[in-house]
């Protein structure tokens, strides 16, 4: 089975031919480097200094682009999530002409927001945690521009939350699951951390026997 590899060069190479870092490190690995199928992207910095900063010459027969997409999100190379956002709104709003038929053959408005929230909001919070922080305020006012629109159509529920909200519902399923997932690969990242909080808050607490144990009982039905 064939899987997609993704190499990150960093920058101190960038004064250094690319061509000749990429075909040693597929020669090291054992691997046969396609070029028609390999795709080139440099990361550079949102602001007017990267601008002026000189790009490494592109290599021989990759194209380089400034987005390509990453299991079904859009990446960019000022690392914004503007243009994945524009791609949600306008294939959400595709998928608001089978919620207008569906509505039409009579189905119910409970089922009908239920379809919305299985289909929509599945969308829009796919691999939330990846790219929602690097959303600006210009891209959740978008979102919610849209969120807004179908609240009023009457395709979902006049209670559902706004995308802040919905970005962190997304965040603590993914950090409930690293939690109580001992397998995870975020486990061991997490572990040392969720220590150094259970003994600082204890420790805070000294004083106040009680409280100490709420706290503690607290803190450890999260760890």
């Amino acid at each position: 089975m064939l899987y997609d590899t993704y190499l990150v060069i960093p920058a101190v190479y960038s004064n250094t031919c690319l061509d000749e870092v990429l075909h040693s490190w597929a020669a090291e690995n054992n691997l046969e480097l396609n070029c028609v199928k390999s795709k080139e992207l440099i990361f550079t910095a949102n602001s007017t200094r990267a601008t002026s900063v000189q790009l490494p010459s592109q290599c021989r027969n990759i194209e380089r682009l400034t987005s390509f997409r990453i299991l079904g999100i859009v990446v960019s190379d000022r690392l914004t999530a503007t243009e994945h956002v524009n791609n949600l709104v306008s294939s959400c709003s595709c998928l608001l002409y089978a919620l207008r038929v569906l509505r039409s053959h009579g189905i119910p408005v409970t089922a009908l927001h239920g379809v919305f929230r299985a289909t929509v909001v599945a969308k829009v919070t796919y691999g939330a945690p990846a790219w929602s922080g690097m959303c600006t305020a210009a891209d959740r006012d978008k979102l919610n521009t849209f969120i807004n629109r179908c609240k009023r159509i009457g395709f979902c529920d006049k209670e559902l939350p706004p995308i802040t909200e919905l970005f962190g519902e997304a965040d603590d399923i993914l950090f409930n699951r690293t939690l109580t997932n001992m397998r995870h690969v975020l486990q061991t990242c997490l572990s040392d951390r969720t220590e150094t909080i259970l003994i600082i808050c204890v420790t805070a607490h000294t004083t106040n026997h009680s409280s100490t144990k709420l706290v503690t009982e607290q803190i450890c039905t999260y760890v």
